[in-house]
């Protein structure tokens, strides 16, 4: 393969790269505009603990971050083989019995493709860790709550990449 041939080939992969990042970003717009609409209706709940209210508003901070879809991505992944451990040395989760856990599910649910829309690399790498998981009975669905809802994670101040595409 001459130099040449590898320079088009590396150009193109980068325009195709490119485009279908900005295309799905664009094509989000209306889920993200429905997260919304969720975590309004989340928020007016009077008895809402203090550390989902702060999830909540962390993952609006975080709706057009490509850093939280590589947090998303690679923490789901750590998050869930943590879970596994404990769940083989017998720890159990505690039963979440909040009376808005299906409002949250489905904000977490519509929340996870959102901000992995940032990042296409990101997206690809969250979908391999999912079905890995899925294959090896991994947690990877409540990992995937827990890393969403980090109020405080290191990636807080990431929100001000608004727009931006990697």
């Amino acid at each position: 393969m001459s130099v040449e041939m590898v320079i088009v080939s590396a150009f193109a992969a980068s325009a195709v790269y490119i485009y279908i990042g900005n295309r799905l970003n664009s094509v989000m717009h209306p889920m993200r505009m429905e997260l919304v609409d969720k975590a309004e209706r989340l928020l007016k709940y009077s008895n809402l603990r203090d550390e989902d209210r702060a999830g909540i508003h962390g993952v609006l901070d975080r709706v057009y971050s490509y850093r939280a879809a590589w947090f998303l991505a690679i923490g789901v992944l750590v998050v869930s083989l943590i879970q596994a451990v404990r769940y083989l040395f017998g720890h159990k989760r505690s039963a979440d019995n909040t009376p808005y856990k299906r409002e949250l599910t489905d904000f977490v649910r519509v929340a996870v493709p959102c901000i992995l829309a940032n990042s296409l690399a990101a997206t690809i790498l969250f979908s391999v860790v999912m079905f890995l998981g899925v294959l090896c009975m991994l947690p990877v669905r409540s990992a995937a709550r827990l890393v969403i809802l980090a109020g405080n994670g290191p990636i807080q101040a990431s929100h001000n990449e608004a727009g931006q595409n990697h």
